[in-house]
C-alpha cells in the first residue's frame, strides 16, 4: 500500500503542467438579502467540506500538501439562484465530478457548492458559462500627457467608477472628452 505522501507526489507529478484547482459556486441572489460575509462563509463551508470529504483523493492530497499550501488555486463563480445551483450540481453528478453541495441549516436551502480539487483541464468545461462571483465592470478614465523628456505616454488615473455601485450610468459619469476608457470585466480588457 502506498503512503499518502507518495500518492500526493504521484498526483503532483501527473498534474505538473495542469494546475490543480477547486471551483466554488455561490448564489448571486443571496447578496440581496444576506450580508456579504455570510454569503462568502457559505462558500467556505462548501470548500472545507469538499476537501474533507475527499481528503484521501490524490488530487486533494496534492492540493493540500505542504509544498502547495501557500499557492492553492480557487475559482469562485456565481449562479443566479438556487434552481441554477441545483441544476449545476446535477450536471456535475452526471459528469462524475465529485463535489459538495452545501445545504444551510436550519433553513435547509442550497447556498453553494465546491468541487474537490481537480486538474483544471478535467473540470473547467463544466464551469465555462459561469461568471466570476461579483464580477463587476470597472471603468477607468485616463488622461494622456506626452512628455518629451520622459516616456512617450504617461497614464494618470483620474477616476475609478465601480459599475456595481453606479449601475449602467457609469458612462454618463465619464467626461466625454477623455481619449481612453478601459473596461475590465471577467479578465478581459477592451479599449474603446
Amino acid at each position: 500500500m502506498k503512503s499518502s505522501s507518495s500518492v500526493a507526489e504521484n498526483a503532483m507529478a501527473t498534474t505538473a503542467h495542469d494546475t490543480v484547482v477547486q471551483y466554488i459556486v455561490l448564489r448571486r441572489d443571496l447578496i440581496d438579502t444576506w450580508p456579504l460575509g455570510s454569503v462568502v462563509t457559505q462558500g467556505c463551508h462548501a470548500s472545507v467540506a469538499a476537501v474533507w470529504t475527499y481528503r484521501d483523493d490524490p488530487d486533494t492530497l496534492s492540493y493540500c500538501s505542504p509544498s502547495n499550501l501557500d499557492s492553492m488555486h480557487k475559482v469562485t463563480l456565481e449562479v443566479k439562484g438556487e434552481t441554477q445551483l441545483l441544476n449545476l450540481s446535477e450536471k456535475l453528478k452526471a459528469g462524475g465530478i465529485a463535489h459538495k453541495l452545501w445545504i444551510e441549516q436550519p433553513e435547509n436551502i442550497a447556498t453553494s457548492l465546491a468541487t474537490k480539487p481537480y486538474p483544471k483541464s478535467t473540470v473547467s468545461s463544466f464551469f465555462k458559462n459561469l461568471k466570476l462571483y461579483g464580477a463587476v465592470e470597472f471603468a477607468l478614465s485616463f488622461e494622456i500627457e506626452r512628455h518629451e523628456a520622459e516616456s512617450p505616454v504617461t497614464l494618470h488615473v483620474q477616476r475609478l467608477h465601480h459599475s456595481a455601485a453606479v449601475g449602467a450610468r457609469t458612462a454618463r459619469h465619464l467626461p466625454p472628452n477623455h481619449p481612453l476608457v478601459f473596461i475590465a470585466h471577467e479578465h478581459q480588457t477592451h479599449l474603446y
